[in-house]
């Protein structure tokens, strides 16, 4: 049996690894926009989760099989967060205002291991109910937790907090996680468990953080021959351990980019130029702009004078795709400045979610 549990983890191990091999190398930047729209949606998709969840849930002696109320309720409570999937049925807007909000909260999360405590506990009846409903806990947090280290973060503290914190380590496919997770799997199928994979993990988590703080560091160092200001904010890369996504934030613009820890190159994707602060100051107040803030602490804004209208756009500067943000947004005001039409455009310019005061 334990053999057969190897044979199918080496190949579901197999099909992710294969099924990232198609990106382009550049962080967040592709060459199919429906898979990076597929990766924001998704994130850590389904089965990554329900991955580290097993990995979790074969920590409790059962083995690694259907029989194992624990490892079952880890796998289930691992993906449940992203059961608020079902707000696309309201829109683009309605997702993504609540995504990674309530079913990625501590709250959320006792909520959810209740429910699939109840759901699993008919099935299991050697199995406390409290136990089944801890270990389904376990799992989902670990889906909050391996959230909050990549790109785009969770709410971890809602409702007291709509923050949206994050650690940005973690790529989405992480190939060392996903190995350390099989590892898990493979020893608990064979009876044994393995704690102490948990340790090289954290370990892992402090060597992508002093990558993260060198790939901050060389991207300073280079702009610094220009500019003597710089705030840089660095992001795992989608798909290569050694590449990282910037946004530096230097006197009169945006500089959007990425840097590669083995070559030690950086590569500039856009430079952004600041507006006035008084036309700054207007568009941010707008309903797209109050959506903005909310949506991304990242966004350039600029705008265009054509004939009597003023038509601003925003642009969320985490993702970029080709050769455009992933993420946009449209104002449209008269003379006088009173709008007129507001749109957010997620995931494509085609895509449009009007808005209103």
């Amino acid at each position: 049996m334990a053999y057969l549990y190897e044979i199918l983890m080496l190949r579901v191990m197999f099909m992710l690894v294969t099924s990232t091999s198609h990106h382009s190398p550049h962080s967040h930047v592709i060459m199919s926009e429906s898979n990076i729209v597929e990766n924001e949606v998704r994130t850590m998709d389904p089965l990554t989760h329900a991955i580290v969840g097993m990995a979790l849930g074969a920590q409790s002696g059962g083995g690694v099989s259907l029989a194992n109320g624990a490892l079952m309720a880890a796998a289930l409570g691992a993906v449940a967060p992203d059961l608020d999937v079902v707000a696309q049925f309201w829109g683009d807007l309605a997702y993504l205002k609540q995504h990674r909000g309530f079913s990625h909260s501590l709250p959320g999360l006792t909520g959810i291991a209740l429910v699939v405590g109840g759901l699993l506990s008919p099935f299991y009846h050697d199995v406390f109910f409290l136990n089944l409903v801890g270990w389904a806990f376990v799992g989902g947090f670990s889906h909050t937790i391996l959230d909050l280290f990549n790109s785009y973060g969770v709410q971890i503290f809602w409702p007291f907090s709509r923050k949206m914190y994050t650690a940005s380590l973690l790529m989405i496919f992480d190939p060392i996680l996903m190995t350390l997770c099989f590892t898990a799997i493979i020893l608990g199928a064979r009876g044994v468990k393995s704690p102490w994979l948990g340790g090289i993990f954290v370990i892992y988590l402090g060597v992508r953080w002093v990558m993260r703080m060198w790939a901050t560091h060389l991207v300073k160092k280079r702009l610094s021959r220009h500019y003597h200001e710089i705030k840089v904010v660095t992001m795992p890369s989608l798909n290569s351990l050694f590449k990282w996504d910037f946004i530096a934030r230097v006197p009169g613009r945006n500089i959007v980019g990425s840097v590669d820890l083995l070559r030690k190159r950086l590569k500039i994707l856009r430079r952004l130029h600041y507006i006035k602060e008084d036309m700054k100051k207007i568009l941010v107040n707008s309903c797209l702009g109050r959506h903005f803030q909310q949506f991304t602490p990242f966004f350039h804004v600029f705008y265009e004078k054509h004939e009597d209208k003023v038509i601003g756009r925003f642009m969320d500067l985490r993702y970029y795709v080709k050769d455009r943000f992933l993420h946009n947004g449209m104002i449209v005001m008269n003379e006088d400045l009173d709008v007129e039409e507001a749109v957010f455009q997620p995931y494509s310019l085609s895509r449009r979610v009007y808005l209103s005061d």
